[in-house]
């Protein structure tokens, strides 16, 4: 889940509630942020943010969350995410995924391609001139079909083997 998706599901006025502030009628509430008589925080429904007229304290839910519990981003994005109802992927907290999780995805991506290479229909023609071009053996596709590597980002022209036999 990515930070944008995390703020439309959920709303500053949930987050409030989760720490039981109260918003008065003129959406305005005693500022947590530092001792406060009058309240002095006005929230904006509308658009999920805060800001604060005396100590200048402003953002939006999750830096709401950051300030409120004295946390680092990471851990007030996984309260917002617990508090929005959504799942969770711990590998992709902030919408970036880990190193490991993109190769795994190209190496699915890779396999999922040559899966429906495999599984174009060939005609006789075609699949006796690839078999019959190299005496060992060898097959290879015709010269428009693209492969691509797991580690590869661009797809690259397919190159037939060339037998020496």
């Amino acid at each position: 889940m990515q930070i944008p998706d995390i703020k439309k599901h959920l709303p500053i006025t949930k987050v409030l509630s989760h720490y039981n502030i109260q918003i008065d009628k003129n959406n305005h509430i005693r500022c947590p942020f530092h001792s406060d008589d009058k309240p002095s925080c006005k929230i904006y429904s509308e658009t999920g943010t805060f800001h604060c007229f005396g100590c200048g304290a402003t953002g939006d839910q999750i830096e709401f969350i950051e300030k409120y519990e004295k946390s680092s981003k990471h851990a007030a994005l996984k309260k917002a995410t617990e508090l929005s109802g959504e799942e969770i992927n711990a590998k992709d907290v902030m919408g970036i995924a880990s190193k490991g999780a993109a190769k795994g995805k190209a190496e699915d991506f890779a396999g999922l391609f040559a899966r429906q290479i495999a599984s174009l229909p060939r005609s006789p023609k075609a699949s006796t001139t690839a078999t019959a071009a190299c005496p060992k053996g060898f097959t290879a596709y015709a010269s428009r079909c693209w492969t691509i590597t797991a580690t590869s980002r661009y797809l690259r022209p397919f190159r037939p083997l060339q037998c020496s036999a």
